[in-house]
């Protein structure tokens, strides 16, 4: 039998040799040989079936561990070069507005995004209190302060969670960054949180016991439950759910997925998911609802990605016409 190297398979099948190469890597081209780092493949094997542009199925119908569609979405973005993180799901200033805006709105903030943008210019936004705007405030520079964290590869722990509360709690010097001392009931749900003396070793075993699923979960499945778990525990005073989704984010950032943020559309399902977990101990909403959300990120950056390639090749062609000549498979 012959056999072609990466490269001439890249030309045959029309893909870059990096791709051909994350094939062979997945074990998704047939018979292949491998020695070292080098990979020989059967002339005679055809171009495999491009997986990352088959529509995704409905969530409804999907397994909560079904993470096939995610998998292939983040093996496509590793093919590409990237600096940043924030990137992934928007711009980074319309991803900051529109995260800061959502986020905040889950502790009944009405600003709009327009709203929060002008209050990260320095304006103040008429019929709306302080706190409203130290809220949006400090969810950009707690978000800002978790895109740090990941760059210098810091991992979770309580220093964390604390600095992620003091940075979003502006408007509470007091407390920020400190475990509560009163007792409180969460809202949307029947739940008792955990007795106060016992707020520190429960996050110490949640942290433990995140790094312990490392080793046997999909890092989606893992992330949710820690979502989960850590608004279970409730240990600030006020600024649960903005940590939360903070610490979400620094997860999912970790783990090389984009950022999320969970819209006003999203509000019931997520409400719902904690409900459903507090009650039955179930995790399979809050893991559709993420992974969900993560997927409809990295199809938009892929899309904005393949938009801008196309952008560029015309403009190319634009300014050197001879250059759509050359590459012209009908030129005689």
């Amino acid at each position: 039998m012959k056999y072609m190297t990466v490269l001439e398979a890249s030309k045959k099948w029309g893909i870059s040799d990096r791709r051909v190469r994350f094939l062979c890597s997945q074990g998704r081209i047939r018979g292949i040989i491998q020695q070292g780092r080098r990979y020989l493949i059967p002339e005679t094997t055809e171009k495999p079936r491009d997986e990352r542009i088959r529509k995704a199925n409905s969530a409804g119908s999907r397994k909560y561990n079904d993470f096939t569609r995610l998998d292939f979405l983040k093996g496509m973005i590793s093919e590409q070069e990237k600096t940043d993180v924030l990137p992934l799901a928007e711009e980074p200033r319309e991803f900051m507005v529109h995260f800061s805006c959502n986020t905040a709105a889950l502790e009944g903030s009405t600003l709009s995004e327009q709203q929060c943008a002008a209050i990260f210019q320095g304006h103040v936004v008429a019929d709306h209190p302080l706190r409203e705007h130290l809220e949006v405030l400090g969810i950009k520079d707690a978000m800002t302060y978790a895109i740090e964290c990941v760059k210098e590869r810091k991992p979770l722990s309580q220093n964390v969670i604390r600095s992620v509360h003091q940075f979003l709690c502006l408007d509470q010097p007091f407390s920020k960054g400190k475990y509560r001392r009163v007792r409180v009931r969460i809202s949307n749900t029947e739940s008792s949180p955990v007795y106060l003396d016992l707020m520190e070793p429960r996050i110490n075993d949640l942290l433990n016991a995140n790094t312990q699923r490392k080793k046997v979960m999909h890092p989606i499945e893992r992330i949710a439950r820690f979502y989960l778990e850590f608004e279970g525990i409730h240990p600030f005073e006020e600024g649960n759910g903005r940590t939360a989704c903070i610490l979400l984010n620094l997860e999912l950032m970790q783990n090389g997925y984009p950022p999320i943020d969970f819209s006003r559309d999203d509000q019931e399902t997520r409400i719902l998911a904690l409900q459903d977990y507090e009650s039955s101990h179930n995790p399979a909403q809050m893991i559709r609802l993420i992974s969900k959300k993560a997927e409809e990120e990295m199809e938009h950056y892929l899309n904005r990605s393949r938009e801008k390639r196309s952008k560029k090749t015309a403009e190319r062609q634009h300014a050197d016409p001879s250059a759509l000549r050359k590459s012209s498979p009908l030129q005689a």
